[in-house]
């Protein structure tokens, strides 16, 4: 991972200043065709100075695709989530060295199925998980997983298409990695240490195939490697490309982010990766691995050029807008020349049509045979002013999972009791009026709501 960060005194001469420039940014190989594309969105920096902004992955809001959430690190100190706009909606304080993060859908913590969000803490030495609230659409921890080994670097996550198990690959800067079986049946995050093997120097990014079993990482200084992802599936590897231009390797080092594109078809989809040295990014096709082309992310009249990227995601879902066929996501070591790093988000269509790769996607990565919880239907009302009035909110579930409850726009002076799914309200003569309140109830990740219009009468 590039690191150094170069600056020049106002007396340095322009030849000296150009030799900096060549040694910064080594060439693109001259027989890639390298497209530019342009972000339409960049998020808020990372609050920690330096280069922290490193790794995203996407939360898709089951309720409403646009109001989804980028999930990112901020290496001193926690998670940032932002929303599709690029400005920031939280901000969790971890107190602790946070790197590479991924996302899964369905998992069972307890009797609930969550969006489980895991990320490598280097300084704590384990994996760290959180779960995303579908109802507030914040970030909670819900535990760790102790690791046997100093100074954990990369990783991402992985769910058996076998057997429904879902794994965390982590590796580490000497070139291990290891595969650990996340569960959650009792409610805690428990971990087994299901695989070892060594790819031989300094690896980071990562990125596994949920539906074809592969399992794809970068070693920095070599080129891009593919595994089986499963925990039987050993050493055995092939390589998809390398940074041997001779040898025609179409990567430059550092070899960094990897992020997999889902088609609407296992044999569709493609592999996104970064070549961080000359800042472009490399695709290939998902099932034969073929090198398809390059691209690098440009500047616009308002967001500047992506440069140093590290963590790189791509979604095909529709989050509506400028991203009806989806987005990417890459990481931006300094926004605007700035000490602060952020990411660009560019439309996927743009990407696809630069490279005449497909541009729309079925694929659900939420997909599982959860059924979401149900609601019924709650009719507008009326009370008069210093009355009461009462709603038994009647909820139910076809898996029996636990169900939690919220209100939202809960009137001053009502109540909503969790226990008995009750609402009580006695409004007082300044509240007359129309009130428009919210019943949500959610199994973890899929949820049903009413709003109710209620009426204050004299």
């Amino acid at each position: 991972m590039f690191k150094e960060r170069m600056y020049w005194k106002l007396g340095v001469t322009v030849s000296m200043l150009t030799a900096t420039c060549l040694i910064a940014k080594p060439p693109v190989f001259a027989s890639d065709d390298v497209k530019t594309v342009y972000p339409v969105v960049e998020t808020t920096p990372a609050h920690n100075i330096g280069d922290n902004a490193d790794d995203t992955c996407v939360w898709v809001n089951p309720d409403d695709e646009e109001d989804s959430l980028i999930i990112g690190d901020d290496k001193h100190g926690g998670l940032i989530t932002w929303n599709l706009d690029g400005t920031e909606n939280q901000y969790l304080d971890a107190k602790s060295y946070l790197n590479n993060l991924d996302i899964r859908y369905n998992f069972k913590l307890g009797n609930q199925l969550v969006a489980l969000v895991g990320a490598v803490d280097e300084s704590d030495k384990c994996l760290s998980f959180y779960k995303v609230n579908s109802v507030t659409r914040e970030v909670a921890k819900v535990g760790d997983i102790a690791l046997n080994k100093e100074k954990p670097y990369g990783g991402c996550m992985y769910k058996s298409p076998k057997t429904g198990k879902i794994y965390f690959f982590v590796n580490w800067k000497d070139g291990t990695v290891q595969q650990w079986e996340i569960n959650g049946d009792n409610g805690t995050i428990k971990g087994n240490l299901a695989r070892t093997f060594n790819v031989g120097s300094q690896v980071e990014g990562c990125v596994a195939d949920d539906e074809l079993g592969s399992f794809y990482i970068g070693e920095e200084n070599v080129g891009l490697w593919k595994y089986g992802a499963e925990p039987s599936d050993g050493d055995k590897r092939t390589s998809v490309d390398n940074v041997n231009a001779s040898a025609g390797g179409h990567l430059t080092a550092d070899v960094e982010g990897v992020t997999l594109y889902y088609g609407d078809h296992k044999d569709k989809g493609y592999i996104i990766c970064s070549s961080q040295g000359n800042n472009t990014f490399q695709v290939y096709d998902r099932k034969s691995n073929k090198f398809l082309g390059a691209f690098t992310v440009g500047a616009t009249n308002t967001i500047d050029e992506t440069t140093e990227t590290d963590g790189c995601d791509v979604s095909n879902v529709d989050f509506g807008g400028h991203f009806s066929n989806g987005m990417f996501i890459c990481h931006d070591h300094s926004n605007d020349g700035t000490e602060f790093s952020n990411h660009k988000v560019v439309p996927w269509k743009s990407i696809a049509k630069a490279l005449k790769l497909n541009e729309k996607s079925d694929y659900d990565p939420t997909k599982g045979t959860n059924k979401a919880p149900k609601m019924e239907d709650i009719k507008d009302t009326s009370v008069k002013a210093n009355h009461t009035l009462s709603l038994n909110i009647k909820t139910s579930d076809p898996d029996n999972h636990d169900l939690d409850h919220y209100v939202l726009n809960l009137p001053k002076g009502a109540v909503f009791n969790e226990k008995t799914k009750q609402f009580s309200w006695t409004p007082n003569a300044n509240q007359i009026g129309s009130h428009k309140v919210k019943f949500v109830v959610t199994d973890g990740y899929e949820i049903d709501d009413e709003s109710v219009e209620i009426k204050v009468t004299k």
